[in-house]
């Protein structure tokens, strides 16, 4: 089961950041927003879930903020958390 099925947006700009990463049309995507818009968390759910449903082989991410390592891996144990099976994770990396 894709990790972004258990996702549900919660206002129209989630619902474009998702449709954009989704888009055929689209090959690089700039997310420019405030804190606890969870733009990050979805942005790294949606790369889980692509890697995990094979319909990517890669997936870049990059970010500007000089805090990075430690929110990336608080936001992983979110995704975790709330979206996915600990063994579904370590089968993708």
């Amino acid at each position: 089961m894709s990790l972004m099925n258990k996702f549900k947006p919660k206002n129209q700009k989630q619902r474009l950041l998702i449709s954009g990463l989704d888009s055929k049309d689209v090959n690089i995507i700039g997310i420019f927003t405030p804190q606890g818009t969870e733009a990050k968390i979805i942005t790294l759910l949606y790369c889980l879930s692509t890697l995990s449903d094979k319909k990517y082989k890669k997936f870049n991410y990059v970010s500007m903020h000089k805090k990075d390592p430690e929110t990336i891996t608080n936001d992983l144990f979110t995704i975790i958390k709330n979206y996915s099976q600990r063994e579904e994770l370590c089968a993708i990396i």
